[in-house]
C-alpha cells in the first residue's frame, strides 16, 4: 500500500462534487416545477396533489429505513468509544440532581426564592 497522503481536492473529486451539486439542484427544481407545470397545463388540482405527494413519497417511506440502517453501522475506528455511565454503590448526595425517573414520579416542587 502507498504510504503517501493524497490531497482531498483532486481534479476528479472536485468534478464529482460539482456534478452532485448540479444534480441535487436539478432535482429540487424538478420537484418544485413539475407539479406547477402540470397544474398550468391541465388545470387539475387532483393531478397537482398526486404528483406533489408522489414526489415526496420515496423520501417519506425510505427515510426511516435508511436512518435505521445508518444508525446500526459501526462507528469509525478513529472515534473514541463512548464512556460508560458511572456506577454508584451509595445513594446520591442531596446536592445531586434527582434522576429523571425519580423526578417524574415525585410531585412538582414549589419554587421559593433563595
Amino acid at each position: 500500500m502507498d504510504a503517501q497522503k493524497h490531497p482531498l481536492f483532486t481534479r476528479d473529486f472536485t468534478l464529482v462534487v460539482i456534478g452532485q451539486i448540479v444534480s441535487l439542484f436539478g432535482n429540487a427544481i424538478l420537484h418544485f416545477a413539475l407539479p406547477l407545470y402540470l397544474l398550468r397545463e391541465t388545470g387539475s388540482l387532483t393531478l397537482f396533489g398526486v404528483v406533489n405527494a408522489c414526489s415526496f413519497l420515496p423520501m417519506i417511506l425510505m427515510g426511516p429505513i435508511g436512518g435505521t440502517a445508518a444508525g446500526r453501522g459501526s462507528t469509525p475506528p478513529s472515534s473514541p468509544p463512548s464512556p460508560s455511565p458511572p456506577t454508584r454503590s451509595s445513594p446520591p448526595s442531596p446536592s445531586a440532581p434527582p434522576s429523571p425517573i425519580r423526578w417524574a414520579a415525585s410531585p412538582i416542587p414549589r419554587w421559593s426564592p433563595a
